[in-house]
This record gives C-alpha cells, sequence and structure tokens, in this order.
C-alpha cells in the first residue's frame, strides 16, 4: 500500500503534467526525429537471419498546438502488407521514490492504444472478447514495399497533457517519462501482428497472438 507521502508525490508529478499542458496552450510544440529500431525477435514475421529488414526506418512527426497534438509517422522498408500499431506508454515512476503511477482505467496495462480519445468507443467495441480486426485506428498497414504512413489529429497535448479516458467516463491518465533511460516525456511503440494479422482494440495482444515490437520513440 502505498504512504501518504509516496501518493502525494505521484498526484504532484500527475498535476505538473496537466500545469505543463496549459503553459504550452498559448505556444505550439514540434518534434521531429527518428525511432529507435529495438532488433527484437522478428521470427513470427519470417525474420530467421536478423537482417530481413537490416535498415529499416520509422520517423515522427508532432505539432502541438494548445490542448491538441497533430502527429505523424513514417515507415520505410518494413515488411509488405503487414499490419502496425502504436502504443502510448502510461505508466512511470516518480523519481525520487520509485513509485510506480499510470496505467489505462479500461485495461489495467501500462499502455493505450495511441489514437484519439473520441476513438476509445471504436476501440473498446472491437476489444477481447470481440475475435479482432484487420484494420487498427492506430496504426497503418504497409504497402507492397514495405512502407507506410499514419496521420492523426489527437484531442490531447501528447506533451505535458494526459490521455482523456474521461471521454470513456473514466479517470483521465497524465502522460509521463516512464523512466528506465526513456530521455522524453513519453514513450510510443510500433508493433506489428504477424502471428494474426489483427488489431485487438486496446490489447496489444492476445493469448496465442503476441506483438512484435519493432521501435520505440525515443531510447
Amino acid at each position: 500500500m502505498f504512504s501518504k507521502v509516496k501518493i502525494a508525490a505521484a498526484v504532484s508529478l500527475i498535476c505538473l503534467g496537466f500545469a505543463s499542458s496549459a503553459a504550452l496552450a498559448a505556444g505550439s510544440s514540434v518534434i521531429n526525429g527518428n525511432f529507435t529500431y529495438l532488433n527484437e525477435d522478428l521470427s513470427a514475421c519470417g525474420d530467421t537471419t536478423g537482417v530481413t529488414w537490416d535498415g529499416v526506418t520509422a520517423t515522427l512527426k508532432v505539432k502541438q498546438i494548445g490542448a491538441t497534438s497533430h502527429v505523424e509517422v513514417e515507415l520505410e522498408g518494413g515488411r509488405p502488407n503487414t499490419l502496425y500499431t502504436m502504443w502510448l506508454r502510461l505508466r512511470g515512476t516518480v523519481t525520487a521514490t520509485g513509485v510506480s503511477f499510470g496505467a489505462s482505467p479500461i485495461t489495467g496495462l501500462p499502455v493505450t492504444a495511441f489514437a484519439p480519445g473520441s476513438a476509445l468507443a471504436g476501440l473498446m467495441a472491437v476489444s477481447p472478447p470481440y475475435p479482432g480486426t484487420p484494420v487498427a485506428v492506430n496504426g497503418f498497414t504497409t504497402d507492397a514495399n514495405g512502407d507506410g504512413e499514419f496521420m492523426g489529429e489527437m484531442d490531447f497535448p501528447l506533451v505535458g497533457g494526459a490521455y482523456p479516458f474521461n471521454l470513456a467516463d473514466k479517470p483521465p491518465v497524465a502522460i509521463a517519462n516512464p523512466g528506465a533511460g526513456v530521455s522524453a516525456p513519453f514513450l510510443i511503440r510500433i508493433a506489428t501482428h504477424c502471428t494474426d494479422g489483427l488489431s485487438h482494440g486496446l490489447y496489444p495482444d492476445v493469448p496465442g497472438a503476441p506483438i512484435e515490437s519493432w521501435f520505440d520513440y525515443p531510447l
């Protein structure tokens, strides 16, 4: 059980996130950077040598204005004709105390689908026990060359904001630096679903169909 001091520390950090969001409301924030290739096990996608997708890249652009964030993700040289999805890390750590905080109030997971809060109802409708869908509001399908692009308008500030679970009648969750060497105020992961080729709404994977992690922004 958290002590009162630890709870206060976590609440203070969450409040700081809301304060940062308010400060950005008068201006804008621009991010233009590269995802880090994780070089993890992609054997489920047909990579048995570790070099099948050598040279694959992904970039992230974010323009944040007030309470919204325009996001662009481009992937080049990935697995052709494949569903890629993106996930926003919510669970972080209060550095001074080591106390973990934050998770999806809907699934209890440390991540949630990187999609607008307005898409929550649709994501919940295709979450387990629903069998899955070959399309994803938090992702894209690559073309025959392994290239793909995602463009989305997020109805929340990615930097210093909170994910609006209140749109699903749940408490919002602050978007914070998850720690473990992450040098940015957020972490986004790009993954594939090579086992079943399906998205499962708010769940990255389901029993028997784990995701394959390709990229993080940042590392």
